[in-house]
């Protein structure tokens, strides 16, 4: 999306420039949240000469993982399916572990 300072006060332009950085550090929150392993392939994938590689690399930025948002999670880069709760919880961890958890830890 273009943009420009033009028109700007140099106290707008700091805070523009503070709300990108705020945003920055949301993607990078939501990227560990959603599937961490997905950072490292996003990386692998910068460089690349590969047309088809770099669309991967752009749909990975878009979704901000390999599941599509638009196709009900689909993998659109492997077959393993997103995780209930994605990275949020311990891959396995059954509801019923989280509920005996709580049960016997109840003022955590």
């Amino acid at each position: 999306m273009p943009f420009t300072y033009d028109g700007l006060s140099a106290r707008e332009q700091r805070l523009v420039k503070e709300l990108i950085a705020a945003s920055q550090e949301l993607e990078d929150i939501y990227w560990l949240q959603n599937n961490p392993a997905d950072i490292t392939l996003y990386k692998s994938l910068a460089g690349r000469a590969d047309e088809s590689e770099q669309l991967a690399r752009r749909y990975l930025w878009i979704n901000g993982s390999r599941f599509d948002q638009i196709h009900e999670n689909e993998p659109f880069i492997g077959t393993e399916k997103q995780a209930p709760g994605r990275a949020l919880y311990p891959k396995g961890l059954t509801r019923g572990d989280l509920e005996a958890y709580v049960k016997a830890h109840p003022a955590q």
